[in-house]
C-alpha cells in the first residue's frame, strides 16, 4: 500500500487567504463586480488621456450604447430562463415531495448511526459539516485504538491513514470556527476535501490486512468506509444546494442591475441629439458618458463574477466519489 505522508500544509487546499482565491471564490460577488467596473473605468480613462479614444463622435458612441441595450435585454431574458430552471426543480406531486424528504431524513439517520452516542445531526449545512467532521475524526481514532495485537506493519499503515484523516478534520474544524455557519467558506470546506483517495486507502487496508485485523478493528474500518462514502454524498448534495442559491442570487442581481443599465444606455443615446451632436460640452460630456457606460456595463460584470465562481467550484468538484478526475489546482 502506498500513500504519501501528508502534513496539514500539504493537504489539498484551494489557496486559502490567496488574492486569486478571493477573486474566484471567497470574495463577495458584489465586490468582485465592483472591482471589474472600476478597472473598466480606469482603463477607458487612461485610453482617453492617451488620446486613443474619444466620445465626441455621435455615430460610434450611440452604436456602442445601442449594443449595450440589446445585450442587457438578452441578459434579462436569460434571467427568466434561469428562474424557470430553478423553480422547475421545486415542482412535484405530494408523493414526490414526500419521497425527497424521506430520502434526506434517511441519509441523516444513516450518518447519525456512525456517531458515538445518540446525538441528532444539525439541519443547517455548516453545522452538519461540523457534525460530520467530528464523527469522522472519532471513527478514525477508534480504528487506531482497536489495533491491539496487530503487527508493526499494520499499525504503521493504519497510523499513517488515521493521521491524514485527523489532519483533514482539524483543518475543516479550523475553517468552520473561523467563519460563520453557512458562509460560503464554510460550505466550501466540504467541497474542497476529496474523499476518493481516503476511500481507496480504506479499501486497500482492508484488502492487505483484513485477515490480520481484530474483529473490532475490521468493524471500525467498515464503519469509516461507509462514513467516507456518506461524506462524499454530502459533498455533492451541498454543491447542488449552493448552485441553486447562486443561480437564484444571480437572477435577482441581474434584474436589479439590468433595468438601471438599460436606462443609463438610453440616457447616453439621448444625450446625442438627432443629427446635432452631443448636447453637453467636454469635459462634462466625457465624465457623463464614462459613468453611464460603466452603469450599462454592470450586468455583464455581475454575470462575470457569478459565472466565474460557479465554473471554479464546478471544475474543482467535478469528480464523483470514488473517482477523482481533478488534476492540478482547481484555481
Amino acid at each position: 500500500m502506498s500513500r504519501s505522508e501528508e502534513t496539514p500544509d500539504e493537504l489539498r487546499r484551494w489557496g486559502r487567504g490567496d488574492l486569486r482565491r478571493w477573486f474566484l471564490l471567497s470574495g463577495s460577488r458584489n465586490r468582485v463586480a465592483a472591482v471589474v467596473v472600476v478597472a473598466f473605468l480606469a482603463v477607458i480613462t487612461v485610453l482617453r488621456l492617451a488620446g486613443v479614444i474619444a466620445v465626441t463622435n455621435p455615430d460610434s458612441v450611440t452604436r456602442s450604447l445601442s449594443n449595450f441595450i440589446g445585450g442587457n435585454i438578452t441578459l434579462i431574458t436569460i434571467v427568466i430562463s434561469i428562474n424557470q430552471l430553478i423553480i422547475s426543480r421545486e415542482f412535484g406531486t405530494p408523493d414526490e415531495v414526500r419521497d425527497r424528504v424521506s430520502e434526506v431524513i434517511d441519509y441523516r439517520e444513516e450518518v447519525e448511526e456512525h456517531a458515538f452516542g445518540d446525538e441528532v445531526s444539525p439541519t443547517t449545512p455548516g453545522e452538519f459539516l461540523d457534525f460530520l467532521t467530528d464523527v469522522k475524526r472519532d471513527r478514525a481514532v477508534a480504528l487506531r485504538n482497536s489495533l491491539d495485537g496487530c503487527s508493526d506493519e499494520v499499525r504503521a499503515d493504519v497510523d499513517r491513514f488515521v493521521d491524514s484523516i485527523v489532519q483533514q478534520a482539524d483543518l475543516a474544524t479550523e475553517t468552520i470556527e473561523g467563519n460563520e455557519y453557512d458562509s460560503f467558506d464554510t460550505l466550501l470546506t466540504i467541497m474542497e476535501i476529496d474523499y476518493s483517495d481516503d476511500i481507496r486507502t480504506t479499501r486497500q487496508i482492508r484488502r492487505d490486512h483484513g485477515d490480520d485485523l481484530p474483529d473490532d478493528a475490521l468493524d471500525e474500518l467498515n464503519e469509516l468506509l461507509e462514513l467516507l462514502e456518506d461524506a462524499g454524498v454530502a459533498r455533492k448534495y451541498f454543491k447542488t444546494l449552493y448552485m441553486q442559491r447562486e443561480l437564484a442570487d444571480l437572477s435577482k442581481k441581474l434584474l436589479y442591475t439590468g433595468v438601471p443599465a438599460i436606462a443609463a444606455a438610453l440616457i447616453s443615446v439621448w444625450i446625442y441629439g438627432q443629427n446635432v451632436g452631443p448636447m453637453l460640452q467636454t469635459p462634462f460630456l466625457e465624465i457623463t458618458i464614462f459613468l453611464l457606460t460603466a452603469t450599462a456595463f454592470l450586468p455583464i460584470t455581475v454575470l462575470f463574477a457569478y459565472v466565474l465562481r460557479i465554473a471554479t467550484v464546478t471544475r474543482g468538484t467535478a469528480s464523483t466519489v470514488p473517482f477523482n478526475v481533478q488534476s492540478g489546482s482547481p484555481l
